[in-house]
């Protein structure tokens, strides 16, 4: 996606929850000639490859070992065999439908909430979300009610199919967000897709 053009400036806030290997992170940080990047991957393993990828970008770039969530403390996380599957909610459906994806084990995480991060660090608006938590929408956005009121964008995976457990679809995230409505439904498929929300309230 080309989130350059949606907040139309060259040092953007933007909050990457679910990073995986830092391959996306790289390509949204060369957008931009100072963007400030919040980055956040629960699994220590991907977590040194993602570091390993944005440190020598020379860009502000944070990277956190940990799952944003609803609670702060630890939480057991499911680790799938391609790591851009594993999540904090457990796999139903997702077993069947890409039954190609193996769980080999869980594991346990650090977590945190949007709401603690953003006030540890004086963060008071966000240009730009981008959210892969895998089914996990839902504690993301609980964790965060404060913080999205002050998110331009939220682009995010939702769930037509129960993938994982209590996993959302693109309506009922919206009806966590209040003041956000569908800009974009970029991709959908019969299990699940990706949208664009945007922020009315700001």
């Amino acid at each position: 996606m080309e989130i350059k053009a949606l907040v139309q400036k060259e040092d953007p806030i933007i909050f990457e929850i679910g990073s995986n290997d830092g391959t996306d992170t790289v390509a949204i940080a060369k957008q931009f000639i100072n963007p400030e990047i919040h980055c956040f991957e629960p699994d220590p393993n991907t977590f040194n490859i993602l570091k390993s990828r944005v440190s020598p970008l020379g860009k502000k770039i944070y990277p956190n070992c940990c799952a944003l969530s609803n609670t702060i403390g630890k939480s057991v996380f499911h680790v799938a065999d391609n790591t851009y599957s594993s999540s904090l909610k457990e796999p139903l459906e997702h077993l069947s439908i890409y039954s190609f994806v193996g769980f080999p084990y869980d594991t346990i995480v650090e977590t945190n909430t949007l709401d603690n991060y953003a006030k540890e660090h004086n963060i008071t608006h966000c240009d730009f979300v981008w959210m892969d938590v895998q089914g996990a929408e839902d504690l993301v956005i609980e964790g965060g009610k404060e913080f999205f009121n002050n998110v331009r964008f939220l682009y995010t995976e939702f769930s037509n199919k129960e993938l994982y457990r209590g996993a959302l679809n693109k309506y009922d995230i919206l009806r966590m967000l209040p003041g956000f409505e569908i800009a974009e439904t970029v991709r959908e498929w019969d299990a699940d897709g990706d949208v664009l929300l945007i922020n009315r309230g700001i």
